[in-house]
C-alpha cells in the first residue's frame, strides 16, 4: 500500500509460486518510483520464477509508468524470470500496445482477450 490517495500497489504470492504484483489508480512521474520498487522487491526479494502484474485496476499510466514496465521488463529477462502483465483496462491496453511493449510483456490477442483471469499463462501468439 501507498500514501497516495490515487494509486496503489500490492505484492502476494500465488498457490503456484508465481508472485503477483497489483496495481491500482493511476502511474505517472509522481509514483514511478514506488511502482518501481515494487517491481524491483518482485523481481529480486521473491523466489518467484513468474511474476504476474495484474493492472485490472490500473486506470491510467503515462510514459513514466511504461519506462517502469520496460525496466521490470528487462531486469525480469536478466534474471531468467517470467514477467507477464494482465487484465488491462482499455487505455493501458492502447497504451502498451502503442508503445510497443505489449509483445514483451505477454500480451496477446485484442484487449478484450488480453483481460484474462490473472492465474492463466499467457495466451497463444495471434495468428
Amino acid at each position: 500500500m501507498t500514501g497516495d490517495p490515487h494509486f496503489d500497489v500490492t505484492l502476494s504470492d500465488a498457490a503456484d509460486g508465481s508472485c503477483r504484483v497489483r496495481v491500482a489508480g493511476e502511474v505517472d512521474i509522481a509514483v514511478q518510483a514506488q511502482l518501481a520498487a515494487a517491481l524491483h522487491r518482485a523481481i529480486f526479494d521473491h523466489a518467484a520464477r513468474r511474476i504476474l502484474v495484474d493492472l485490472a485496476n490500473l486506470q491510467f499510466i503515462d510514459a513514466a509508468g511504461v519506462r517502469v514496465l520496460s525496466n521490470a521488463a528487462a531486469d525480469a529477462t536478466a534474471r531468467g524470470v517470467t514477467l507477464v502483465v494482465r487484465n488491462c483496462l482499455p487505455l493501458v491496453d492502447t497504451v502498451l500496445r502503442v508503445t510497443g511493449l505489449a509483445e514483451r510483456l505477454g500480451l496477446s490477442g485484442t484487449p478484450v482477450e488480453s483481460r484474462q483471469p490473472a492465474t492463466d499463462t499467457p495466451g497463444p501468439e495471434p495468428t
